[in-house]
């Protein structure tokens, strides 16, 4: 290039800052002295009002905004007042430079905030342009005080010299140049700056880009050129001569180069064909033409040279590729795979390239990286051969590396879930879909999460109320914490209760379980945050005669979050999943599929309301509601500090942690060859399925000792093709003993087998278990469950299909007879 001077601009000034001359970010806004409030006040000036659009949900309403901007009739300034009263809600220096750094307000930060060193993440680009077009050339860089920007154009002068001019509009970003003349070609580079507090500018620049202008004429005197005929993929012989040939029309007279895929080097032969007068073996592979004039540059369409040996059919020697590698990008340390797939009817060979350099031992269609280096980086692609000569080579593709970004978030010190499912009620409709809810939730939490999880099903109010306790004692200070319900529920005038499985059809609110009593008891283990995710019908108890007996006191402490399936006075639903579909309920199946986003949890909240707001059946009927508090952005995506304490894990690996535990036994009864395969299907349901070996005519039966346990035959709905197999599923596991005497009988003869659980143990600690009351005491005979197989949504109602006219197609999660 002709700039030889530029070629190497510097980069970047490495400089310093000493922190003592700034506020601790970790200080209170309370501690900032009154002039330095004053000072932030006055640079905030006039953009007070957009400071509310980057607070926290629900800190201010409307009077609260006209109560600040009415300190101008007290001889006070609105932004001095909000920064007092912010001061008074706990927010420290830290929220306020994340406040003023969405609203960009540069003078107000540098009373508070450290300078940060500049970094360049966007250099210009080069190109070819015609004349008269409009272009715009970008960089961009980070870094405060906030990046400024200076443009420079490089050009040569008539004597050969070259020139350097400032730009005295070029002063953003990006440079524009509405129209381009001959004059404008040559090299732009940027400047980049800031102004430290010190008044010194620190600086940078960015590479050169150059920019060629080609001149432009009259349609009648030029053309680009325009391919008249494609070139054709040919299958020849060995020793034969092959011809490719590409033919175009443009003014001036346009000018041909043949290119090889997968080789830099073009072709010696230059024109309008290429020609082998004896092709060979290195003849085959992928061919294009490059088709230009000073006008515009234009290419053929790819074509394939296969060279076969005398003796083997053509058609043998034909390749497809199916897939291609495809362009990544990637952060260092993640694993990738670029993949190339193929057809043939022959054996298929695969060799692999980077930067035209065959890699060694990298033959198969998969190129594997287990951890990405930044020596990676690349240009890829695949030759693929077989035995009767045919071969082709795949896109060349760019892998391109980037450094690991710096995690900047929340941590949780841990992170635990009680997810409980409510369905084969007593006294009451049941529900179709809770069982399908809870397991999806429990797998996005613990496989997706890394949450401890506890998932129970059907529980009577003895039963919540300790699961509840004991999913406390799993709580640390700084942890995480996630309460699931799934089932019947309601409002009584400020609280919404859950209802269990035992509760008699009327039941009131002295047999169900109080939310906001949960929450409390959750709040007093002091977790970083408190989500509660409910999904059920929040319609008024008729059955109700007086208000609760419970406190009203709010425990919210920033921490907490409520989100319901249903706002105040309206129900939720589920569909029954008919056509083949399982039963889900509308407001957990949104919620599965957001959670697993890596987005703060108050914004993937934000999406499932608006995805059950789009549901078009759903969205005249079902209105989630959220109540929080939470001051930080928090996701559930969050890492862990620490682990937990011993205690705490050995609670959790001792007794609720069953889920990836399996076994088989092997019986024999009367000449029947039998396995019996246990797993759990939640934390208190055991899978028991049976096989009979070499036999279809047996039918075994199965029983279970302690029989409060509840048993279900699930054999016609899991196994209906194979007369081998039958599953139950073991109920109540919670109220077993510390061993559990598993039962098969076939005929009248019965074989009994000891099966004993580690993970049974869990009724050591649940009988053991303090029950904390949470409404007004009172005992209720235990529900039995008639199902536990299909899925459910915790929803508190069932349809099939929604409409404005309510009738028997669907109920509502309430439980209320209609």
């Amino acid at each position: 290039m002709f700039l030889e001077p530029f070629t190497s601009l510097p980069v970047a000034e490495s400089y310093t800052f000493t922190m003592e001359q700034f506020v601790d970010p970790e200080s209170g806004i309370s501690d900032l002295s009154y002039r330095l409030l004053m000072q932030i006040s006055n640079n905030i000036g006039k953009d007070w009002r957009q400071l509310f659009q980057v607070l926290p949900d629900n800190y201010y309403n409307a009077q609260d905004v006209e109560y600040f901007a009415n300190a101008i009739y007290m001889d006070e300034k609105p932004a001095m007042r909000l920064l007092h009263d912010l001061a008074t809600k706990g927010q420290t220096v830290r929220h306020l430079i994340s406040y003023l750094e969405h609203l960009r307000l540069e003078n107000a930060l540098k009373l508070l905030k450290a300078p940060e060193q500049l970094y360049l993440v966007k250099e210009p680009s080069d190109g070819t342009f015609q004349e008269g077009s409009a272009i715009t050339i970008q960089c961009s860089a980070v870094g405060f005080p906030y990046p400024r920007y200076q443009w420079f154009h490089i050009f040569k002068t008539r004597d050969d010299s070259s020139v350097t001019k400032k730009l005295s509009d070029g002063v953003d970003k990006v440079l524009k140049i509405a129209k381009l003349k001959q004059e404008d070609s040559g090299g732009y580079f940027c400047q980049i700056y800031h102004i430290l507090p010190d008044r010194s500018r620190p600086q940078m620049h960015t590479k050169v880009a150059y920019i060629s202008v080609t001149p432009s004429y009259n349609s009648s005197e030029a053309q680009a050129p325009v391919i008249k005929r494609e070139p054709k993929s040919v299958t020849t012989l060995k020793g034969k001569p092959v011809y490719l040939d590409c033919r175009a029309e443009g003014k001036p007279e346009p000018q041909y180069q043949w290119y090889k895929r997968g080789h830099n080097n073009e072709l010696h032969k230059k024109g309008k064909e290429v020609k082998w007068e004896q092709a060979d073996f290195d003849d085959s592979g992928s061919y294009i033409c490059k088709v230009w004039n000073r006008n515009g540059t234009t290419w053929s369409k790819e074509v394939t040279v296969t060279v076969l040996t005398g003796g083997q059919p053509q058609e043998d020697a034909v390749i497809k590729i199916e897939r291609q590698p495809v362009d990544s990008i990637c952060l260092v340390g993640a694993k990738h795979t670029l993949e190339c797939q193929a057809t043939s009817k022959l054996t298929l060979l695969y060799q692999w390239y980077k930067d035209e350099k065959p890699l060694e031992g990298k033959t198969s269609s998969k190129l594997p990286f287990d951890a990405v280096k930044a020596e990676d980086q690349g240009k890829y692609y695949c030759k693929i051969c077989n035995k009767a000569g045919g071969s082709q080579i795949s896109n060349s593709v760019n892998l391109e590396i980037k450094p690991t970004e710096p995690f900047v978030g929340y941590f949780a010190n841990d992170k635990v879930a009680l997810l409980i499912g409510n369905k084969a009620y007593r006294g009451i409709d049941a529900l179709t879909a809770v069982n399908h809810d809870v397991d999806m939730l429990q797998k996005c939490l613990q496989l997706n999460l890394k949450f401890k999880c506890l998932s129970l099903m059907n529980l009577n109010r003895s039963d919540i109320q300790k699961a509840v306790s004991i999913f406390c004692d799993l709580i640390t200070e700084n942890s995480y914490a996630v309460f699931y319900f799934s089932g019947h529920g309601f409002q009584h005038l400020h609280r919404t209760y859950m209802v269990p499985v035992d509760a008699h059809f009327g039941y009131t609110s002295e047999e169900s379980i109080c939310v906001q009593d949960v929450q409390r008891q959750i709040q007093e283990k002091k977790p970083a945050l408190n989500a509660m995710f409910l999904d059920i019908c929040r319609s008024p108890n008729e059955n109700e005669r007086g208000p609760p007996n419970t406190n009203m006191e709010s425990c919210g402490r920033g921490n907490s979050i409520i989100f319901c399936a249903s706002n105040i006075g309206s129900e939720a639903f589920e569909l029954r999943g008919e056509g083949g579909y399982r039963p889900r309920g509308i407001f957990s199946d949104y919620l599965v599929k957001r959670l697993c986003q890596k987005e703060p949890l108050t914004r993937i909240i934000d999406q499932v309301r608006l995805d059950v707001g789009n549901d078009s059946k759903a969205c005249r009927l079902q209105f989630p509601a959220l109540q929080t508090d939470l001051r930080f952005p928090l996701s559930l995506h969050d890492p862990v500090t620490k682990p937990a304490s011993f205690e705490v894990n050995q609670l959790y690996e001792k007794f609720w942690k069953p889920l990836m535990v399996t076994g088989k036994v092997a019986l024999s009864i009367a000449d029947v060859k039998m396995t019996l395969d246990y797993t759990w299907a939640f934390s208190n349901i055991m899978r028991v399925d049976i096989k009979t070996i070499d036999r279809t005519d047996v039918d075994p039966q199965l029983k279970v000792d302690p029989n409060s346990l509840s048993i279900v035959d699930l054999t016609d709905r899991e196994r209906q093709s194979d007369k081998c197999w039958k599953v139950w599923h073991i109920g109540n596991i919670q109220r077993a003993q510390l061993s559990l005497v598993v039962s098969v009988i076939i005929d009248s003869k019965r074989h009994q087998t000891k099966v004993l659980f580690p993970e049974i143990h869990i009724s050591k600690i649940w009988n053991s278990a303090r029950r904390t009351p949470v409404c007004v005491e009172r005992e209720f005979p235990d529900a039995t469950s008639s199902d536990f197989s299909s899925g459910s949504s915790g929803l508190c109602g069932t349809l099939d299909t929604l409409s404005l006219n309510r009738d028997d197609q669907y109920g509502c999660r309430s439980g209320m007879a209609s």
